[in-house]
């Protein structure tokens, strides 16, 4: 009788019948957490998002980090957590009613971080016709199913006036920088122009990653910039990302040593000031500077930032940095809900800003 069990005809037949009853755990598996998923009122089309491994993270219907900054940046914390257990993730973008290219930066270099490390990402696309339109411009779609690494540095449409880049380097792109210049000017007055306002923010922010860089961590990059041009409105918008510590976590981290090593309670003991966000006023204002050194310091780091709104050499300046919210330009600075691990900032440049002669 055993013989009869082992002949080539029968194994192949219980082969057959034990791959049949894997697939039927495995459906019935996939239905209980279809099901599960039916039961907490979860939509049709996230249980099937839900049954195929993915967690699904929704993005904010007002996708941009200017005008919603605390829903934006708890959807970059929600893409952190995920990458850190290394849990495939679903973007879920179909209820985006509108979206600028601010979010799309932080959009694209969430998913370099994701593939860099091989773990899956995916999403679906805005039902609203012109997000979609702006996400499908911005090129992000074409680098989807791009191999990345941590350490190479890159350009999204670099032969478009619309373009997002990064670097895996610590460094300053004065060849970047150059291009910037040029394409916005003529965007902006239609011919060549000295706009020396944006060289100095640009420069000083690439500069800035030093100061408030970490070592490098697995997926990371030191800096994200996206150029959007608004043609009609002679508009240009920039939006640059830092994901180091941010700028508090690295004043307080500053080790014996370094000149800013016991500045904070020299500041707090001559202002009293009462939060993060005060004390971001003081840092622009160059308080921070003059604390240590006794003189203000014009011209470098974040204090650059507010004079080239002084000097109307950039319009509409906005930072994001760890718990803090500041729209610049309106001197409106807030603590946030949410924690953003780095330092994001917004400007624009338009016609009735101040440049010189080529």
């Amino acid at each position: 009788m055993q013989k009869y069990w082992t002949q080539p005809k029968y194994k192949s037949y219980n082969k057959r019948r034990a791959l049949k009853s894997l697939q039927a755990r495995l459906r019935h598996k996939d239905s209980k957490k279809f099901n599960h998923a039916t039961a907490q009122g979860i939509s049709k089309h996230q249980r099937q998002i839900v049954s195929r491994g993915y967690n699904p993270i929704h993005a904010p219907s007002d996708f941009s980090l200017v005008r919603n900054p605390d829903k934006v940046v708890n959807f970059i914390e929600l893409l952190r957590m995920n990458f850190e257990k290394r849990q495939q993730v679903w973007v879920v973008l179909r209820e985006v009613k509108d979206m600028d290219y601010d979010a799309i930066v932080v959009l694209l270099s969430a998913m370099v971080r994701f593939k860099s490390q091989g773990i899956t990402f995916n999403g679906d696309f805005p039902r609203d016709g012109h997000s979609k339109r702006v996400l499908q411009q911005s090129g992000f779609f074409k680098n989807l199913f791009r191999t990345f690494s941590d350490s190479d540095e890159f350009n999204i449409e670099p032969g478009a006036k619309d373009f997002i880049s990064t670097h895996g380097q610590k460094i300053v792109a004065p060849e970047l920088t150059a291009q910037i210049l040029l394409t916005s000017a003529k965007t902006i007055w239609g011919e060549p122009r000295r706009c020396m306002g944006v060289q100095t923010v640009l420069v000083e922010l690439m500069q800035n990653t030093f100061s408030h860089a970490v070592p490098a961590k697995e997926g990371e990059r030191h800096w994200w910039l996206s150029v959007n041009h608004e043609e009609g409105e002679k508009k240009v918008r920039f939006a640059f990302v830092d994901y180091g510590v941010g700028i508090f976590k690295s004043l307080e981290s500053k080790t014996e040593g370094n000149k800013f090593f016991g500045a904070l309670p020299k500041l707090l003991e001559r202002f009293k000031y009462g939060n993060n966000a005060a004390l971001l006023r003081l840092v622009l204002h160059g308080e921070l500077h003059k604390t240590i050194s006794g003189d203000y310091y014009r011209g470098k780091g974040l204090p650059a930032l507010l004079e080239s709104i002084e000097d109307n050499s950039v319009s509409n300046l906005h930072i994001i940095s760890n718990n803090v919210y500041a729209a610049v330009s309106n001197d409106d600075y807030r603590i946030m809900k949410s924690f953003f691990n780095g330092t994001f900032v917004y400007w624009e440049v338009t016609s009735t800003n101040s440049s010189l002669e080529a």
